[in-house]
């Protein structure tokens, strides 16, 4: 499947894969696919470890029946869980995604979706939406630099990312940054 390069050597490892850096990868080419993160690692994972098919599928499930069952309001606190629990799966060889009802992640999905969980007001405070979340996430790229541009791949007319060197924060790529002299 069409991946970022840099991320198989996570999936090899078994380690956490950020799907912001899959979203970023697919908004800053110029490839004619509309893929969700999620079905996009789940294609890469299959692909180098194929026997994992049926445990990815029960976690999509999972998140699905969270989504479906909660309010729209809750939808960022089933992403911040999602993000929270593959991180102490991706962490912990013994934990697969189809052992949810573990108590490490079942612990992590009282903290985050019940509203006396000690998580429940990290995502946009006691009014918390996914509307809200997906602002603070935009104002935050906004202050990011954009690594694309910076290597010439960057094709978006709307990038949320700023243009600037990496190294200086000119109005130049990296590769002409010319380093001041003492």
């Amino acid at each position: 499947p069409v991946f970022p390069e840099a991320l198989w050597k996570k999936i090899l490892l078994d380690q956490v894969v950020d799907f912001d850096e899959i979203n970023a990868f697919f908004f800053s080419t110029k490839l004619d696919l509309d893929p969700t993160p999620v079905s996009t690692y789940v294609k890469a994972v299959e692909t180098i470890f194929p026997y994992r098919t049926n445990e990815l599928r029960a976690w999509r499930e999972h998140i699905d029946d969270l989504f479906t069952s909660k309010v729209e309001d809750s939808h960022a606190r089933v992403i911040a869980y999602d993000i929270a629990a593959r991180k102490v799966i991706g962490s912990n060889p013994a934990i697969l995604f189809n052992q949810y009802n573990a108590p490490e992640i079942t612990k992590l999905q009282r903290a985050f979706l019940d509203r006396d969980g000690v998580r429940y007001n990290d995502i946009g405070g006691t009014g918390g939406s996914a509307k809200s979340a997906r602002t603070k996430l935009a104002k935050k790229r906004e202050r990011e630099i954009c690594n694309n541009w910076n290597e010439g791949k960057c094709f978006r007319s709307a990038c949320s990312r700023r243009h600037v060197c990496s190294s200086c924060e000119g109005p130049h790529v990296v590769t002409l940054c010319k380093p001041k002299s003492s």
